[in-house]
């Protein structure tokens, strides 16, 4: 898995990103929605909406989804957990090296999704190559519990 570019909230945590790991990590102002659904505030049912946003210079950029079913753990050697669970990142360093650190969390739990919906300005976030792979219908996406992580040091390899 590539990650083309990280949006998160804080300064610190991009620059962090960028000089130790050599990340295309970028800091933009976020915000979040939730619609639940159901009689449980504490619970996101099915048909319940989340909304993840992010500002850049071309307005507000978004990711939403409609979530299908209860959270679940990850079925053992489907896509979703290769995409989830990975506990080891790998960063192309300025010199051509490579630098390898551990990430450490809980296994998450997971929701499927009925619709999904990615309104963004894909030339000026992403770059012109990522046009046409990303105006496609993606195929699949999925919502993870998520947790605190803990990031070690990288070793060159």
């Amino acid at each position: 898995m590539v990650f083309i570019k990280e949006i998160v909230p804080r300064r610190a945590i991009a620059t962090v990103a960028r000089i130790v790991y050599n990340e295309n990590y970028v800091a933009r102002p976020m915000r979040h929605q939730l619609k639940r659904n159901g009689d449980d505030p504490t619970q996101l049912a099915p048909n319940s909406q989340l909304e993840y946003a992010w500002r850049e210079s071309s307005g507000w950029q978004r990711l939403r989804v409609t979530l299908s079913g209860m959270a679940k753990p990850l079925q053992p050697g489907s896509l979703d957990e290769f995409i989830a669970e990975h506990y080891w990142g790998y960063a192309v360093q300025r010199d051509g090296g490579c630098v390898e650190y551990q990430v450490e969390h809980p296994p998450w739990l997971v929701w499927q999704t009925s619709a999904s919906e990615f309104e963004c300005d894909i030339k000026h976030v992403y770059g012109a190559q990522f046009v046409e792979p990303l105006s496609r219908p993606p195929s699949s996406a999925f919502v993870a519990s998520g947790s605190h992580i803990v990031v070690r040091r990288g070793v060159r390899i």
